[in-house]
């Protein structure tokens, strides 16, 4: 983090998660810069469904029921333009067992078939 110029705080980690277990970090900040060491990844625009996890000591996550729940019943498809979900922690600074974030996956609306 003390490589990283001109944090926000507090500070929100914001990871995202690629097929194949790929995972990249990153911090908002204030304005854009990149040392060395850093990469930057231009992602396509998207909407999201965000839904909230909670960890009480575990992790809980919403992810069984964000897939085989909600999306088969919403009216929307994951966003294959944009593999991935995206997980924002908030106040990092202060986190622990009791952590908060919340998981945004990426979405389009759904075809209508053509008759």
């Amino acid at each position: 983090m003390d490589r990283i110029p001109n944090v926000v705080t507090p500070v929100r980690v914001v990871g995202f998660w690629q097929p194949g277990g790929v995972y990249f970090t990153g911090v908002e900040v204030s304005e854009a810069g990149v040392s060395d060491g850093f990469v930057i990844k231009n992602l396509p625009e998207s909407i999201f469904a965000k839904f909230r996890e909670e960890r009480r000591g575990t992790v809980s996550g919403p992810g069984g029921y964000a897939y085989n729940q909600w999306l088969p019943t919403s009216g929307y498809w994951v966003n294959e333009a944009l593999p991935g979900d995206f997980e924002i922690f908030e106040d990092m600074e202060h986190c622990g067992a009791n952590d908060v974030c919340d998981i945004l996956i990426p979405i389009r609306p759904l075809e209508k078939s053509v008759k």
